[in-house]
């Protein structure tokens, strides 16, 4: 069994347990305030269609309404749901000989189109590593020189020092979890 426990927006945590059951691999991801669960997301690794969601609605308003507020974003519960259960590991190069990876691959062509509104979509995803991705697009714009908003700048100042684990890999080692600012 596998064990995730990480800041996620003021105050809120993200907590997701992985947990294997005769050779079924299964996750648990889980949004906490206060030792209190406020939203489950019960899912089978290999088939996305097994899965299943709890939540106390007038919680995860309250907390999406502070994390819209905050972040200029309009999420829904459903956004909650799908964000937060996303399996996502962030690494620009992964394995053997450290090629790039598909997600390292991705933000470069949008840094190279500057895409700046899909980077900013990235920035306020709920998921910690699609925000790792949005906050490296937008450093590697800034170094191009390209203009970034004041409210961007504010958000990347926040993540980086909020500085929540990243799921990410090193080399071969996949899964490991680090705070990387």
């Amino acid at each position: 069994m596998k064990y995730l426990d990480r800041d996620i927006d003021f105050g809120y945590k993200h907590q997701r347990i992985n947990i294997q059951i005769n050779f079924e691999d299964f996750r648990v991801d889980l949004l906490t305030s206060n030792d209190s669960v406020l939203l489950s997301v019960i899912s089978h690794n290999d088939h996305k269609k097994l899965q299943s969601t709890y939540y106390t609605e007038a919680a995860v308003l309250k907390y999406l309404g502070l994390r819209n507020d905050f972040y200029g974003s309009n999420k829904k519960i459903k956004d909650l749901e799908e964000e937060i259960s996303s399996n996502i590991t962030y690494a620009f190069y992964c394995g053997d000989g450290l090629p790039k990876t598909n997600e390292g691959k991705h933000i470069e062509r949008l840094v190279n189109t500057k895409s700046i509104n899909k980077l900013n979509e990235m920035l306020n995803s709920i998921n910690i590593e699609t925000q790792t991705y949005g906050v490296a697009g937008f450093e590697m714009l800034s170094k191009k020189f390209v203009k970034i908003s004041k409210e961007q700048k504010e958000i990347i100042k926040y993540i980086k020092r909020r500085n929540s684990e990243v799921v990410t890999c090193s080399g071969c080692l996949t899964g490991l979890v680090v705070k990387i600012y």
